[in-house]
Order: C-alpha cells, then sequence, then structure tokens
C-alpha cells in the first residue's frame, strides 16, 4: 500500500529545499537584526549614560542649594545667638528693667525672667549651632541668673534696687576674668569664622 521508501525520499528532498529557504532566510535575518542589536544597545547605552550623568548633575546642583540654605540658616543662628549673648549682658539687661521705683527684690526678679526670656526665645536656633557654643550659651544663662540670685539674696528684704544694681555690676567689673557670655560670643565668633 504505502511505500514508506516514497514518503522517506519525498520527505529528505523537500527538508532539503526547505532546509536551504529556511537557512538562506535566516542569514537574511540575521544580517538585519545583529546590526539592529548592535545600534539599539549602544542607544540604549548612550541615553542611560545621560540619564545617570543627569541625575547625578541634578543630585549635586540639590546638595550645593541645601549647603547653601543650611549655611545660609546656621549663619542666621549664629547670629541671633550673637544677639541673644548681647541681650543678656548684665548692663543691657540692667538698662532695659531698671524702674526707679523697684526694690532689690523686684530688679532680681525682673533681670533673672529678662534673662530666662531671651534665653527661651531663642531656644530652637540650637539645632543649628555645634552643641558645645550652645552648652557655652545655657552656661553663660544659668551663670548670669546665679550671680544675680546669690546677690538678690545676700540683701535686706527692703533693699533699694539701686543697691542690687551696684552690687551686681561691680561684681561683673571686679570678677577678673570675662563673662560668660562674652566667653561665648568669642567661642561663636571663632566657629563663624571655620564656617566661612
Amino acid at each position: 500500500m504505502f511505500n514508506f521508501n516514497a514518503i522517506f525520499l519525498i520527505v529528505i528532498i523537500f527538508s532539503k529545499y526547505f532546509f536551504m529557504d529556511w537557512l538562506s532566510v535566516v542569514i537574511e535575518v540575521l544580517k538585519i537584526f545583529i546590526p539592529l542589536a548592535i545600534l539599539a544597545a549602544t542607544v540604549i547605552y548612550t541615553i542611560r549614560s545621560f540619564l545617570e550623568r543627569d541625575e547625578k548633575v541634578r543630585l549635586i546642583e540639590a546638595k550645593v542649594n541645601s549647603s547653601k540654605d543650611v549655611t545660609l540658616i546656621r549663619l542666621q543662628a549664629y547670629e541671633r545667638m550673637a544677639l541673644l549673648l548681647e541681650r543678656i549682658h548684665p548692663a543691657s539687661v540692667m538698662n532695659r528693667v531698671w524702674q526707679s521705683e523697684m526694690n532689690a527684690r523686684e530688679l532680681q526678679y525682673a533681670f533673672t525672667m529678662t534673662i530666662q526670656a531671651e534665653y527661651d526665645h531663642n531656644v530652637a536656633q540650637q539645632i543649628y549651632i555645634s552643641s558645645e557654643a550652645w552648652g557655652l550659651i545655657a552656661e553663660a544663662k544659668e551663670e548670669l541668673i546665679k550671680l544675680a540670685n546669690m546677690i538678690g539674696n545676700a540683701l535686706p528684704q527692703d533693699s533699694p534696687a539701686a543697691q542690687f544694681s551696684k552690687f551686681y555690676l561691680d561684681a561683673v567689673a571686679n570678677a577678673g576674668k570675662p563673662l560668660p557670655n562674652e566667653t561665648a560670643l568669642s567661642f561663636l565668633k571663632q566657629e563663624i569664622a571655620q564656617i566661612l
């Protein structure tokens, strides 16, 4: 019935011609595909390199802008701390709170509350300055208040405000060393010089 040899021979002849045509088609496709693949890889690589470089440039610009902003904020914080240290200077505080009708206790209270209020008003600035600078500022505040309380507590209850003022300012003048706020201010100036 079926001649297997004839079918086998037809399959071999057909596959021989089909394979040759198929091989030539594959070769033609490869001739087109390989250059396209190389071109596509080159384009992708170039675009990726450009985008990565562009991203790096944007990150650097953002850091520079951020750094400028942070430096400006830090300088403003140092400026405010310098102003705080000047405002809590004993002579400055005394001039602001002095009233002729006060007694020594009232002046002591107004003096310490003014220093504390100045400090409290600027407490948030500590995040922009060094912890060492902030420590000196806090210490200056505490020392000035401590001296005021020590002098105020040593005076009789009914002493006039002029007596408190005289004793405080004399103690400051005769201390033989810089006031704590002056020491802190000097330190701030050194730090600002390092920033700039």
